[in-house]
């Protein structure tokens, strides 16, 4: 297993992940709605690339784009949490990266 595996793997048993998807599903609702709290829509606010935000059926969308003009193609970027637990703002690096690298 590689060395960031590890520390990952280790990551999830310290904040006990596992744990919590076994809760009854009342309680595991009720920790992903404190979670939520503290998460909304976030904007960047830095220059690396042209962000635009959309409202698609009652969701905030984040568009990110290297340019102003709309590109050919698109990428459609889904976190991963399983609309239920919003993104954080490490998810604009992500996001970022993949716009910057395909155009």
């Amino acid at each position: 297993m590689s060395i960031a595996a590890t520390l990952l793997r280790g990551a999830y048993k310290a904040l006990g992940t596992k744990k919590l998807f076994a809760l009854p599903e009342d309680e595991l609702l009720r920790v992903i709605e404190k979670q939520n709290r503290n998460r909304g829509f976030f904007m960047p606010t830095d220059h690396k690339a042209h962000y635009e935000k959309r409202v698609i059926n009652g969701f905030p969308c984040l568009i990110a784009r290297e340019k102003p003009e709309p590109a050919k193609r698109a990428i459609l970027f889904f976190f991963g949490g399983g609309m239920m637990i919003g993104p954080d703002k490490g998810d604009i690096g992500v996001i970022r990266k993949l716009c910057l690298e395909t155009g």
